[in-house]
């Protein structure tokens, strides 16, 4: 009985601070934002309740603007020319580990039998 009471307290809690987020935003005239998503290889339109120089909300919940695995950009050109940056970083890499690969098994073949 007690987890549920204190369970109810904090979802009336949370509610009172959503309500009041949107009293604010409401006075202020804030609005949401239009903010590209980049993750998983696709580009996804998210609208972000605020933003700083390094972070945007969405849905009240923070995330960095940029990281290795999802990044948030102002407009659908800048996320797709993150997205083929990163492309192009990706092939490099691979294509240095390839010629590693080709290197090591070149020098396999070319071994002698020391007698």
């Amino acid at each position: 009985m007690g987890d549920a009471l204190r369970r109810s307290a904090c979802n009336v809690h949370d509610q009172r601070v959503q309500d009041e987020q949107a009293a604010r935003d409401e006075s202020t005239g804030a609005a949401a934002m239009t903010k590209f998503k980049t993750g998983l290889g696709k580009i996804e339109r998210v609208e972000c309740d605020r933003e700083t120089e390094t972070m945007v909300w969405v849905n009240g919940r923070g995330y960095k603007k940029l990281t290795s695995y999802e990044s948030y950009f102002d407009s659908w050109n800048e996320a797709k020319a993150h997205m083929i940056r990163r492309a192009e970083e990706d092939v490099k890499w691979h294509e240095r580990q390839l010629d590693a690969a080709k290197s090591k098994l070149a020098n396999a073949r070319a071994l002698q039998e020391v007698k």
